[in-house]
């Protein structure tokens, strides 16, 4: 079976609607028959729940091959509530300690990684 390239992007908003995360995952395909997968975290802030979003942070991060079947899984079935608490949580806060000099991009990085690794149905 081929390659077949994919590409979803998800939005999440927070309760306060002070924060919203863009998360995007993309599928490439080699020559080879062989793909990759990669996420675009993005984290948008504003200081009023009627303002206006700003980027604060967006990260390019290759997925781990070993949650390529929870990738194909976001792709066709979206974030599930995992995901979804996951993102607005402890990746969001590891993108804003990196954002405001108090963590590493590693940490952020692999925050957002986790994002796809914590789902449940794969």
């Amino acid at each position: 079976m081929g390659c077949t390239p994919v590409s979803v992007s998800f939005e999440l908003i927070t309760n306060d609607q002070l924060t919203k995360i863009a998360f995007g995952l993309d599928k490439t395909c080699n020559d080879d028959g062989s793909s990759g997968w990669a996420i675009t975290f993005e984290l948008d802030q504003r200081t009023t729940p009627t303002g206006t979003f700003a980027e604060c942070l967006k990260l390019a991060v290759v997925v781990n091959d070993k949650n390529a079947s929870k990738c194909e899984a976001t792709a066709r079935n979206g974030l599930d509530t995992n995901q979804t608490s996951y993102a607005l949580g402890p990746a969001a806060t590891a993108a804003l300690d990196y954002k405001n000099g108090v963590g590493t991009l590693e940490q952020a990085q692999k925050q957002a990684q986790n994002v796809i690794a914590v789902r449940q149905d794969a």
